[in-house]
């Protein structure tokens, strides 16, 4: 891949003075030892991973980014004419609304504002195409078709290449303890019945050489193929029926339609992560919109399929890729806290190095992060802390680091640095350095907007995603049956468009509930469509998943049709009576969620957002903010009239001073031609020099008159700006108190009136 260049990453500060030196450069080869940013919200910590990230890929690095939070999607928008009309698409119209400007003028001040921060760190047009034009970027979204989608089947195959077997059981190990957790299991490997049952499944097909697919894996749980765990059998260790349950949840997730999203797209393969062509890839996986269970599901499998791409690559002392994780809180905890992404995380900080994986890691959680994994890490980019406990724990980890390399660490010297560091500013430890140096990070060339909607990630992805292969698994079974007689009463239909099956019996209800609550102004009634998956004879309301429409049936089965098996719980005519009352229980627990402002008193509106909530209360404002002001300068009005009447009275006096003194000068003037004359003629009047001394004597006064309304004017000015400016403060804070009030938002739930709730319709559906 060529020589490769010092990162470009910000400019060293002197902390005497404050002042920035000279430009700081982060040695490329500094980043086989791996990196972590720690800062807390508002240091500039995801500014600065993506200056890093810019360099990096100018200098032709392939990134695997972990985006849990949706800012790395920013390295997407790079805009070479910084025109506002490159800016419009993607500024946060909310902000302009808030600031009172359009749109268009938003967009130009973003624009103004990227142009000379780009400017004041020599950063050209130039340098941003080169930005562009050095990699492939695209947006992943497993779980979803906003970006890319990913497909997790790869996952499942036998891992290829001679890898220990140590490696390969911790594979299936993060595998099995991820998919339990996706079904809400807490595994333990040592005590779980459902880990210790899968994990043997998935090895020993694995020993035999084959692939297990997720239709494999339900089969095999039902009957597998060995008969025994450990001394006991299988059935004594796992008893059938509750094989049958664990098969169930598997089926259920699979058969979700939300589901299918996660077995179509990329193949989770790491080589198509990396390089696009001739290119260098940037593969950014959001995984903002999941939820927790299937963030860690989907994380845990990345992470192994990185860490067997990496032991199948040659070693080399140089960075090959970075994959760089935006906040490792919750995947990366001290012990005793073991989740499945924890064990490739610390075996990369530990191994990737020797394979020219560079791992950079950041959190805004310090406390949370296990530092005696994070010692691996050779450079610390430590911004702003909110605590004590923070820096103390920060401290600890690069303790660990410079005692792995034999140095010791000045707390005094760090503590006092770590005290003073500002927004954008960070004290870098590297052990490659002699010294730790504290940068102000350089201005991003991609626009950092934050977190992107999923309609902004699919524009931007919508001519790479209609170009994917899709990879996709159904549930193939060839079992065909007559169907059993069903209780009296349940109807029986069958989804259109499913070709002749199989066919999977589910149980389908329908339900009304009225919603009320008098104060929020709000009256509905509100349908619920559900489909059951279940052969509990228990039945659990985990196992319900809602419905928006209701499914396009027939009531006889398609000619050719085949079905899996039916349980027996459904030929069991109490089985609907207890499933009815149990979605009647569901739905009357089921919470309609609306929001309230407690400052102007205002409830949100039915199936109103909270955007749309928070739009309104926006315009409130508008609507009272004027007045609110008006109160405040009202209040001031009579102190400032006052004021004024003292300035206009003692600008009167000085007025009044100054013409009595011009007479007296006058006076005195003619006063003392008239003595001249009387002096040259001979004559002398004492008259005449009384009339000069005496006018002497008046201007005198007139001056101290002149002075004193002065000084009255002066002490009048000062008092009128102190008031002016106590005012204006008043209205700063009066508009700052009603923005914050307004923007109070609380959630509150309502549940339906439970008389009110009622099961329309129960059935059993084929699909």
């Amino acid at each position: 891949m060529g020589d490769k260049q010092d990162l470009y990453i910000g400019k060293e500060v002197d902390l005497s003075t404050g002042t920035l030196k000279d430009k700081f450069f982060y040695k490329t080869k500094d980043l086989t030892t791996h990196a972590i940013i720690v800062g807390m919200t508002g240091s500039g910590k995801t500014g600065l991973a993506i200056t890093m990230l810019e360099e990096a890929i100018v200098d032709g690095l392939p990134v695997i980014a972990i985006d849990p939070k949706g800012d790395l999607t920013n390295l997407l928008l790079t805009f070479t004419g910084l025109k506002p009309d490159d800016f419009k698409p993607w500024v946060d119209p909310d902000q302009a609304q808030l600031k009172g400007i359009s749109l268009d003028m938003y967009a130009e001040n973003v624009a103004n504002t990227w142009q000379k921060g780009l400017a004041d760190w020599d950063i050209t047009s130039d340098t941003i195409q080169k930005l562009k034009d050095s990699a492939d970027y695209s947006i992943f979204t497993p779980g979803s078709t906003a970006g890319i989608p990913v497909s997790i089947l790869q996952s499942f195959k036998k891992p290829e290449g001679d890898l220990a077997q140590e490696e390969i059981l911790e594979k299936i190990k993060g595998i099995t303890i991820a998919l339990l957790g996706l079904l809400g299991i807490q595994a333990d490997p040592i005590k779980s019945r459902e880990y210790i049952l899968i994990s043997t499944i998935i090895q020993n097909t694995w020993n035999s050489g084959k692939n297990i697919s997720l239709e494999d894996l339900i089969m095999q749980i039902q009957k597998p193929q060995f008969n025994k765990l450990g001394v006991f059998t299988v059935d004594s260790f796992f008893p059938p029926k509750e094989r049958l349950d664990l098969a169930m949840q598997i089926n259920s997730l699979m058969a979700s339609p939300t589901f299918q999203t996660w077995l179509s797209g990329t193949p989770l393969n790491i080589d198509n992560f990396i390089k696009s062509g001739d290119k260098p890839r940037v593969s950014i996986f959001y995984i903002a919109h999941l939820s927790e269970s299937e963030r860690m599901f989907f994380v845990t499998l990345l992470l192994q399929e990185i860490l067997s791409w990496m032991r199948m690559q040659p070693g080399t002392d140089s960075p090959r890729v970075i994959l760089y994780f935006d906040e490792i809180f919750g995947y990366f905890p001290p012990y005793p806290s073991d989740p499945p992404s924890k064990y490739p995380l610390l075996t990369l900080m530990k191994q990737a190095r020797a394979f020219g994986l560079s791992v950079m890691l950041a959190t805004q959680n310090p406390v949370d992060i296990d530092y005696k994994g994070l010692s691996n890490a050779g450079t610390w980019l430590i911004g702003k802390l909110q605590q004590e406990r923070d820096k103390e724990r920060v401290m600890s980890g690069l303790e660990g680091t410079l005692q792995a390399s034999g140095k010791s660490l000045d707390r005094d010297y760090f503590n006092k640095i770590l005290g003073t560091l500002k927004s954008r500013t960070f004290l870098v430890h590297n052990v490659h350095s002699n010294e730790p140096k504290v940068i102000t990070s350089r201005w991003a060339m991609s626009y950092l907007r934050g977190p992107l909607t999923k309609d902004q990630i699919s524009k931007l992805m919508k001519e790479k995603r209609n170009t994917i292969n899709t990879e996709t698994t159904q549930l193939k079974s060839e079992k065909k049956e007559y169907l059993p007689q069903f209780p009296e009463g349940i109807p029986v239909t069958f989804e259109l468009n499913r070709g002749t099956g199989p066919f999977v019996p589910y149980v389908y209800l329908e339900g009304e509930a009225l919603y009320m609550e008098q104060k929020a102004g709000i009256y509905f009634e509100k349908t619920f469509r559900a489909i059951l998956n279940t052969e509990k004879e228990n039945i659990s309301l985990n196992s319900i998943n809602l419905i928006e429409n209701p499914p396009i049936t027939d009531n006889t089965p398609p000619e050719n049709a085949t079905f899996a098996d039916i349980p027996d719980v459904l030929l069991k005519k109490d089985t609907f009576k207890v499933i009815q009352s149990q979605f009647k229980q569901f739905i009357k627990g089921f919470e309609q969620k609306y929001y309230y402002n407690p400052y102007f008193k205002l409830y949100s509106k039915i199936d109103e957002s909270k955007e749309e909530f928070v739009s309104r209360l926006k315009d409130r404002v508008k609507e009272v903010l004027e007045n609110e002001l008006q109160e405040v300068r009202d209040s001031y009005e009579k102190e400032l009239e006052k004021i004024n009447e003292k300035l206009q009275k003692a600008e009167i006096n000085k007025q009044s001073a100054e013409a009595e003194l011009s007479a007296i000068s006058r006076d005195t003037s003619m006063d003392i031609a008239a003595s001249a004359l009387s002096i040259l003629m001979g004559r002398t009047s004492r008259s005449s020099i009384r009339r000069v001394t005496s006018s002497t004597e008046r201007r005198e006064k007139a001056k101290i008159k002149i002075d004193k309304a002065k000084l009255e004017i002066q002490k009048a000015q000062t008092e009128l700006y102190e008031i002016q400016k106590e005012m204006d403060e008043a209205l700063k804070n009066k508009e700052e108190e009603i923005f914050n009030k307004a923007s109070v938002v609380e959630e509150k739930l309502i549940r339906p009136s439970a008389s009110s709730v009622i099961v329309k319709y129960i059935g059993i559906l084929f699909r």
